[in-house]
């Protein structure tokens, strides 16, 4: 009976190890030859497998972490609103291919990381709601926001333009200079002097006034203003 035993379990064995020698060759044959330089030293299709499993676990996780990196380098930049949302779905969509799956909160998240400081109002006040926003209402709520939010933008650079260029330092100091020497000598309600000998030595002294230069900035500066 023993004997019996053994012998039907030889025949199984080796029926088992035909079938999988089969196996074998077809995996084998079905590989590229960079593949197969991975699968050396294994001898069945359980090792075969074993080998295939950790080189494509290591491969997609590889991937998941070029394509993260991806989604947290993407930025607006130039390109209108609706092909940044298109290359953050586009990456979204390459996650999940390789088995990482964002969540829609993720995704938003991954929306505004990229977008511009004009758009952080917008952000700040989406977070205020209780119920979370689906990609779908992002993105149309962006959407119809996007003409508001850059028009505001160019009044805000148009406004800063102006003020900046609204105030010259050097012409503001030469016009006070002038209103404070014609105060000084000869500006209405100016003082006289009664006697001639004063009023020779002023008109000399307005004259050495006159020959003053404007003050000029020559240290490129706040407060260096010198008579030339």
């Amino acid at each position: 009976m023993k004997e019996m035993l053994q012998q039907i379990v030889s025949i199984l064995y080796t029926d088992w190890e035909v079938q999988d020698q089969l196996l074998v060759s077809w995996l084998l044959s079905s590989m590229t030859e960079s593949l197969l330089t991975r699968m050396v030293g294994c001898n069945t299709s359980h090792q075969i497998w074993n080998a295939l499993e950790k080189h494509f676990t290591l491969k997609v996780s590889s991937k998941i972490l070029e394509f993260r990196t991806k989604l947290q380098n993407l930025k607006k930049g130039s390109l209108s609103l609706n092909d940044y949302l298109l290359k953050v779905k586009q990456t979204v969509d390459l996650l999940a291919s390789v088995g990482e799956v964002l969540s829609d909160r993720d995704h938003v998240a991954a929306i505004f990381k990229g977008l511009p400081s004009e758009y952080d109002t917008f952000g700040i006040s989406s977070n205020t709601r209780i119920e979370n926003y689906t990609v779908g209402e992002i993105e149309a709520l962006l959407l119809a926001s996007e003409s508001r939010i850059e028009k505001s933008s160019k009044e805000i650079d148009y406004s800063a333009n102006f003020t900046t260029s609204e105030f010259d330092p050097v012409a503001e100091a030469n016009l006070a200079f002038r209103r404070f020497r014609k105060q000084q000598y000869g500006g209405r309600g100016g003082q006289s002097l009664s006697n001639n000998g004063q009023n020779q030595f002023s008109n000399r002294s307005y004259m050495r006034t006159n020959d003053t230069a404007p003050i000029q900035n020559f240290g490129g500066g706040r407060g260096n203003f010198f008579h030339k």
